[in-house]
């Protein structure tokens, strides 16, 4: 186990040295001074604008500008926001338990819808019942989040006035967007676990369990739905 997570961790540190150079140059490529900008609508002067550029580093080649981002992200350091002023770090430490929570409730959602369909379309394979259920994972898949989350909006907040479409702080404003984010994953859990079923029903110890006597939903409570679930899990996981 050890040696798997150190593999890991070695196997991300050039991803991570490829994304943090990625993201340094397509901010580097995009047309404009971000002094100019920083300071637009205030009328400054070049005077100030310079010595803007100086404070930010932008005046030394490239090499040094980017050794010098790495370094300071390595300690931590991300800089301050251009709107508030703040440090990153703190925006995203405000912002941090309410994703969490999103992220908890999305899976929850993703659980509640993707499993009993995954069960239903596994258990009759080829039945009405699975088509109606693969096809609800595949429009999960297939439909964009912010998509379904503009029609889950205009649907339950607009016209029926079951939920809000903003807010934040209360279990029910974060039904619309858990349903948003949950459905893709839903869909995911669906057809991973279906296409596990069918597969374990056509194992040798299943085909035992049947022939002796064993009811359908006792085998399929006991043995199939167990198994099914694991490879999902260590997926998901």
């Amino acid at each position: 186990m050890l040696q798997f997570v150190i593999r890991r961790v070695l196997i991300s540190i050039p991803v991570l040295f490829g994304v943090t150079l990625l993201a340094f140059s397509i901010i580097h490529l995009i047309p404009g001074d971000p002094a100019q900008i920083m300071l637009f609508g205030s009328n400054p002067t070049p005077q100030q604008i310079q010595s803007l550029r100086v404070e930010l580093g932008l005046t030394q080649p490239y090499p040094i500008q980017y050794l010098d981002y790495l370094g300071r992200l390595l300690h931590g350091d991300l800089g301050q926001s251009f709107i508030s002023g703040e440090p990153i770090t703190h925006e995203i430490a405000t912002q941090f338990p309410d994703t969490l929570g999103l992220t908890v409730a999305a899976m929850v959602v993703a659980v509640l819808i993707g499993a009993p369909l995954g069960i239903v379309a596994g258990a009759r394979p080829h039945s009405w019942l699975d088509h109606v259920a693969t096809g609800i994972a595949v429009l999960g898949v297939a439909i964009p989040y912010f998509w379904l989350a503009l029609i889950l909006i205009l649907i339950l907040a607009v016209h029926l006035h079951l939920l809000p479409s903003l807010g934040a702080g209360s279990p029910r404003a974060l039904i619309l967007p858990a349903l948003s984010l949950g459905w893709g994953f839903a869909a995911i859990i669906a057809r991973l676990l279906r296409n596990n079923l069918i597969e374990i029903y056509h194992q040798p110890f299943m085909q035992v369990a049947r022939a002796k006597g064993l009811s359908g939903w006792r085998v399929l409570s006991k043995h199939a739905i167990k198994n099914a679930l694991m490879p999902v899990v260590t997926i998901l996981g």
